[in-house]
């Protein structure tokens, strides 16, 4: 096609849905709640994502060997990395760590909310080559962010006193942080703070090997977004503290015996609440993009059959989380593509997805997802993602001449 534009309010919404320690069934063993089968289902590091995105405004044009690209995407995302050892505390106590520390290393968060607006260009450098890039302009709408990698925990063998050291920070954007008082002195933060600004960038290239096989790859998402004027940020230098905690049999014993339903975990949330001796300053901070890794090829098997692999991976707090996908597609002419795809991610091995794109004339319509199955399974599924849109295409004149001689 010469170009598209984007129907705005119909096209361009995209959902992504993921953790990779563990889906909902995994809360219960036979019919009953079982925090530790939650446990055995947990890696000894995972992460939870939700992301969303729509496209306001997507336009492209080409012009002979170019194409350029337009768009505007507010998108928001929220991402959890977490340690198994955490929840193992929490849900059994210290018994088994006498003697030893727990540190929280790679228990983060980010809540990310911003808007989006790229330009992008591709180039065909020769018959076999091209590349592009998009540059983006970022402006950031909220957020909210901490690292808990300063967090140890250690269990005196003699005593089985429970001793805490910290250094962390909370960083957040507008929130205030509960701060009825200070809200009111600084106002609500403006929706567009012109202060909140970023940059990222995308780059891909597309390489034809043979006359069936072309190979692809592209990095997306790299850069980054400053908070400006309504940052502010609760952190801890240090302080450490001991809490006499209860062994491990003495843990169960006081859940079964206590009335009014406290318990190890409960006085241990109190005490770090009560001890921790949070501060507040106003900053301005930055925070990374979640950057992503494709890389793929694709086989022509006849004129109207494909098949594509293509492995990708999201980055956070420098962890790369993978994902492979194997795909089968039909093409008849050019009103209809439909593709099958299977995908390995978050160690589940069951995710079928489809998708359909058809064209109607000058509008296309599109609708995608990597796991069709996991909607019938809500509480097995560990992962699912979806797309859809409605676009306006204008015709390539010269593909049509060649068609008609």
């Amino acid at each position: 096609y010469n170009g598209y534009f984007s129907i705005p309010a119909l096209s361009g919404y995209g959902v992504t849905l993921s953790n990779s320690g563990f889906a909902f069934n995994d809360l219960f063993y036979e019919g009953k709640l079982s925090p530790n089968s939650l446990l055995s289902s947990m890696q000894n590091k995972n992460a939870f994502n939700i992301s969303s995105a729509v496209d306001v405004i997507g336009i492209g044009l080409k012009f002979g060997k170019n194409f350029i690209a337009l768009n505007i995407t507010p998108k928001t995302d929220f991402t959890l990395d977490y340690s198994k050892s955490v929840f193992d505390f929490l849900i059994n106590g210290n018994g088994k760590y006498i003697g030893q520390s727990i540190a929280l290393d790679g228990f983060s968060f980010d809540v990310s909310s911003y808007l989006e607006t790229g330009i992008g260009y591709t180039r065909e450098i020769n018959d076999k080559l091209s590349a592009g890039a998009r540059v983006k302009l970022l402006s950031g709408l909220g957020n909210v962010n901490g690292d808990f990698d300063g967090i140890s925990l250690h269990t005196d063998p003699d005593d089985y006193t429970l001793t805490a050291s910290s250094n962390f920070a909370i960083n957040a954007y507008g929130t205030f942080f509960g701060d009825d008082e200070l809200a009111k002195q600084m106002g609500d933060p403006p929706y567009f703070n012109p202060n909140n600004l970023g940059f990222g960038i995308d780059l891909g290239v597309n390489y034809q090997l043979s006359d069936n096989i072309k190979i692809f790859g592209s990095i997306v998402d790299l850069g980054y977004l400053k908070w400006s004027e309504y940052g502010e940020t609760l952190y801890n230098d240090g302080v450490s503290f001991k809490f006499d905690g209860l062994t491990f049999d003495e843990f169960f014993n006081s859940e079964e015996n206590n009335n009014d339903g406290s318990n190890f975990s409960d006085d241990l949330i109190d005490t770090l609440m009560s001890t921790f001796n949070l501060q507040r300053s106003q900053i301005s901070y930055t925070t990374r993009l979640k950057s992503q890794i494709y890389a793929g090829a694709s086989f022509n098997f006849t004129d109207y059959i494909v098949f594509q692999g293509m492995l990708h991976g999201r980055v956070f707090n420098n962890k790369l989380y993978p994902m492979y996908m194997f795909s089968g597609g039909i093409n008849l002419k050019r009103w209809l593509s439909a593709k099958l795809t299977y995908s390995g991610i978050n160690k589940t091995y069951n995710n079928i997805g489809a998708g359909v794109i058809l064209h109607a004339g000058a509008f296309q319509l599109y609708a995608m997802m990597d796991n069709i199955y996991g909607l019938t399974q809500i509480d097995y599924t560990k992962n699912l993602s979806g797309s859809f849109g409605v676009n306006f295409t204008f015709k390539d004149k010269d593909d049509e001449k060649v068609k008609k001689s």
